[in-house]
């Protein structure tokens, strides 16, 4: 979908962090029932949207903490990889319900990507991209501050 519009419409995407959980704990954690019950009708509509574009979505019960993958993610940009470590980190969250937050799962995207995993797990885990991220994730936080604990 991204590179039809690319393509139609002459633009280019850029994509940026964004904590939509940011005080997910390592581990990351289950999502609320409450939180679950009132996302189904969304989440239903997302299914069918996605159906229609012969695309499979699911959503997983457990919220991941996505720190790493944001910062695995600016990782493959400085190595020219950004876009297709996305989509395949999309896949893995929103087609096959994978824990992005696990570093087998982000080693993986980047051996399928043809990222070096072993380099991408060093420098993200000596904190090489975490100064980058939180940058990036403060331009869209700024705005939301006040709405921030919705969940």
């Amino acid at each position: 979908m991204v590179e039809k519009l690319e393509t139609e419409r002459e633009i280019q995407i850029d994509w940026r962090p964004y904590y939509l959980r940011p005080n997910t704990p390592p581990e990351g954690s289950e999502l609320p029932a409450h939180v679950r019950a009132r996302m189904a009708g969304v989440h239903d509509r997302l299914r069918q949207m996605a159906r229609a574009a012969g695309m499979d979505m699911v959503f997983p019960a457990r919220m991941p903490n996505t720190r790493f993958a944001h910062e695995a993610t600016e990782y493959a940009r400085a190595h020219g990889k950004l876009l297709e470590f996305h989509r395949i980190l999309f896949r893995l969250y929103y087609a096959e319900g994978q824990d992005i937050g696990s570093w087998h799962v982000l080693r993986a995207a980047a051996q399928e990507t043809g990222l070096d995993s072993d380099e991408m797990q060093r420098e993200v885990e000596s904190g090489k991209y975490t100064a980058a991220v939180e940058e990036h994730s403060l331009q869209w936080e700024r705005p939301f501050l006040c709405r921030r604990n919705i969940w």
